[in-house]
């Protein structure tokens, strides 16, 4: 059975990452979670950061828990699929 993760754990693997520059490869060894797992979490944030992008460029105003809940559910989706 896969390893279940909270969301903010995975949120704040993904903020090691950019807050220290720290390769995905060893956070995820330090954390003992699968690299290719660890991927997927950055990725997630990827998108978050485009559907930012979007929506300032659209004039969209888009509330904190708008955003956590559609980066909750981005993360679930790529760590399940």
């Amino acid at each position: 059975m896969a390893k279940q993760y909270s969301v903010e754990f995975k949120m704040e693997a993904v903020r090691r990452i950019e807050r220290t520059g720290e390769a995905v490869s060893k956070v995820a060894a330090d954390l003992g979670v699968n690299e290719n797992t660890m991927y997927g979490w950055v990725k997630c944030q990827i998108y978050t950061y485009l559907l930012d992008q979007f929506a300032d460029i659209h004039a969209l105003t888009l509330s904190e828990s708008d955003k956590a809940m559609f980066s909750a559910n981005v993360i679930e989706y790529l760590t399940t699929s």
